[in-house]
């Protein structure tokens, strides 16, 4: 921005001329003022103050009066002002009126009292022909909104009575649209008061009713009706939808409710839902149910979605309206019983599913209170319980930040019904950004709960097996998240083995289970794997279930390692994973790789005791996994700590608490163990004990044996 203004702009201000009595700056003005101050008083560094005052540079001073003076800072009249030049000759002089008595009648004196001469100026007559042109149009405004009186109001009605009579099926007479629209108007202007509007909504509808008229065209015109009256109160800017009492909203619904056509209702009954006040939704509970009950009885023939249902009870949360909703839920559940149909329990869940205040506890309940997924009444319900979840993961927001591949998932299982609970898990999973692991996990635990409810965890498993033999690359991750989320070592376990025995027909080629198989050019970039990392939280259990070998243990452990580090200058590839992220930085990468490294280690460690801890296992099998983890921490120069020591000790010497004199090189072992530990001389200590405890072990030995024999 230049400092100086342009010499167009100075002619222009020096042009406009206040008088020095009415003083006038525009917003304009002061703008362009402080931005030339700001601009000038940035202009080169200083060493003083930047404020004007006695400290203020002499450069910036120089500079600053310059631009005052350039600029000639002359107040200005407002454009209007400008325009409407004010001719005072016209003005005659009034002597006062006198004081007649005090009240309202000075008020009025004082507003037809003329202003003195001397105060006239361009402002105040501008005000008073500002407030001139307001009264007028309050004035008009006052007068449109004349209340209408009844009588007209019920010539009204019985002329659109008269207009529907001469209405068919196929076209409604012109003089009753007319009548919806003026209807509208006047409601919407505050032409027509609250007691005129309950009258007609109470009287109108009935009348038609009775009305000796084709049915269609009676719905219709109710139904119009109806909706001119409710979007009059909803924009109406005489009185609000609180000013009509709960009755008057309940008359409403059940008169919409009565209508025929559930495709032309549910737009009505959502209008007539939205304009209720939350404090009165309790209040036409009889309204509510019956118009539920009416759309989902025409949702057969009409074809109602839930979903439109539960859009028009989005407002409905079962913190506040618990009631409101169980007497929902009660009145399906009879008229259910009556009809025998049990599609209305399964269309009541899908409306609670796509009600966003619904939470999960609570529609779970209600799945439970149904029956409908009880394997006593239904075979595979994996389809439908796939449905209400994803439904409500939908409504609720859940589901925003995993692409657009989630919204295909009702289409790609639309034909395969049994792969709906795996395809929902891998399009979840799938392609789930860093920063959503943790809400994916949250995701599928919500899915594992409703199974486990249910008892249809092996429908879960069976939709797996399906999934991997018709698709012919499987992404990992999904499933890794899966069992992650099952927080359970056999849940995992499980999941590891169906997507083993579909690795080898991958792409003709031989997989191993830990590879990330690619269905894009992202997953060819960024390679995750179902590593090690995922399983230190189940390996303690692994380790004490007794029917797992502990080979898979170790196998798990080992997943998708490269190569453990061997050297202290190779540590940092203990990171496993085949391609790290290349974009992240040099310092982060050591970082993650240093952190990967402590975990590993003290898993090492873990290991060593756990094993030492399993009273299933033989001796064997027990000396055999604690020195692999031994030999482990020793190849990779770490120092044991104290209870790996002591596992070491109680595994060793599990023969001589027997009583039996042990085996040489076991002993041998331990005592070389307690050597790096201890030192030199508690290797000697520990030892002499040792051979004592040996040869009092041999003593009894013979002692039993001589006592066998004699």
């Amino acid at each position: 921005m230049s400092s100086r203004p342009t010499a167009r702009c100075t002619r222009a201000v020096q042009q406009l001329r206040a008088p020095i009595e009415a003083i006038w700056i525009t917003d304009g003005l002061l703008t362009s003022a402080f931005e030339r101050y700001c601009h000038v008083s940035h202009l080169a560094r200083r060493n003083s103050s930047s404020t004007p005052g006695p400290l203020e540079s002499r450069k910036r001073l120089g500079r600053r009066k310059m631009t005052a003076m350039y600029l000639d800072h002359q107040s200005t009249l407002p454009p209007w002002a400008m325009a409407f030049p004010v001719d005072l000759s016209k003005w005659k002089w009034q002597p006062p009126t006198p004081r007649q008595s005090s009240g309202e009648n000075d008020l009025h004196d004082e507003k037809d009292r003329p202003a003195p001469a001397e105060s006239t100026t361009p402002w105040t007559v501008i005000q008073k022909m500002m407030g001139a042109l307001t009264g007028e149009e309050k004035a008009q405004e006052d007068d449109g909104k004349e209340t209408l009186p009844a009588d007209p109001l019920m010539e009204r009605l019985s002329q659109a009575r008269l207009a529907v009579a001469a209405s068919t099926p196929q076209a409604m007479d012109p003089a009753f649209w007319s009548f919806t629209r003026h209807l509208e108007q006047d409601i919407k202007s505050g032409a027509l008061d609250s007691d005129a509007v309950v009258m007609a909504v109470s009287t109108f509808p009935l009348s038609l009713a009775n009305a000796e008229a084709d049915r269609k065209v009676v719905d219709t015109a109710i139904r119009e009706f109806l909706s001119a009256v409710v979007s009059g109160i909803k924009s109406s800017s005489r009185f609000s939808a609180a000013d009509f009492k709960d009755t008057f909203w309940n008359q409403v619904l059940i008169q919409a409710s009565q209508l025929l056509g559930g495709h032309t209702s549910l737009p009505l009954v959502q209008t007539i839902l939205d304009a209720i006040p939350l404090s009165y939704i309790d209040d036409v509970h009889e309204g509510v149910v019956a118009a539920v009950q009416s759309l989902m009885a025409a949702s057969l023939q009409w074809r109602t979605r839930p979903a439109d249902i539960g859009v028009a009870l989005r407002r409905l949360s079962p913190e506040d309206h618990n009631e409101l909703l169980g007497k929902l839920e009660t009145a399906i559940h009879e008229s259910m019983r009556k009809t025998r149909n049990q599609t209305r329990q399964l269309f009541w869940l899908q409306i609670l599913a796509h009600m966003p205040l619904v939470r999960q506890d609570y529609l779970l309940d209600a799945c439970v209170r149904s029956a409908y997924f009880d394997q006593s009444l239904l075979g595979p319900a994996g389809r439908h319980l796939s449905e209400l979840l994803f439904h409500q993961w939908t409504s609720r927001g859940y589901l925003q930040s995993h692409g657009e591949g989630v919204a295909a998932w009702p289409r790609d299982c639309a034909g395969r019904p049994d792969l709906s609970l795996a395809a929902l898990v891998v399009k979840i999973g799938y392609n789930t950004p860093l920063n959503y692991i943790a809400k994916t996990v949250w995701i599928l635990l919500s899915l594992l709960k409703f199974l486990r409810r249910f008892g249809r965890q092996e429908e879960l498993f069976d939709s797996m097996r399906a999934y991997c033999q018709v698709n012919t690359r499987l992404p990992i991750i999904p499933f890794s998240l899966l069992a992650k989320a099952g927080g359970d070592h056999r849940f995992a376990l499980t999941t590891l083995s169906i997507l083993e025995n579909h690795a080898d027909r991958l792409d003709g080629k031989k997989r191993q289970w830990w590879q990330w198989l690619p269905q894009s050019e992202r997953d060819k970039q960024i390679l995750k794997q179902w590593d090690w990392k995922a399983w230190p939280r189940y390996v303690e259990g692994m380790i004490k279930d007794e029917s797992i070998n502990p080979a898979i243990v170790w196998k798990v452990v080992r997943s998708g390692a490269v190569a453990d580090f061997r050297w202290k200058q190779d540590w940092r590839r203990v990171d496993t994973r085949k391609n790290v992220a290349r974009q992240l930085p040099y310092e982060r990468r050591l970082a993650e790789a240093e952190r990967w490294k402590k975990t590993r280690i003290e898993l090492i460690q873990n290991m060593a005791v756990w094993f030492s801890e399993a009273k299933h296992l033989t001796d064997s099998t027990i000396l055999r996994n604690v020195g692999r983890c031994v030999t482990w921490l020793r190849a990779h120069e770490i120092e044991l700590e104290h209870r790996v020591v002591l596992a070491v000790v109680t595994v060793g010497l599990r023969e001589l608490k027997r009583c039996e004199p042990g085996r040489t090189r076991r002993i041998s072992w331990v005592l070389d163990i307690i050597e790096e530990h201890g030192g030199e001389k508690e290797r000697r200590l520990v030892a002499r004990r040792l051979q004592r405890w040996r040869e009092a072990n041999v003593a009894s030995g013979e002692r039993a044996e001589e006592a066998k024999s004699g």
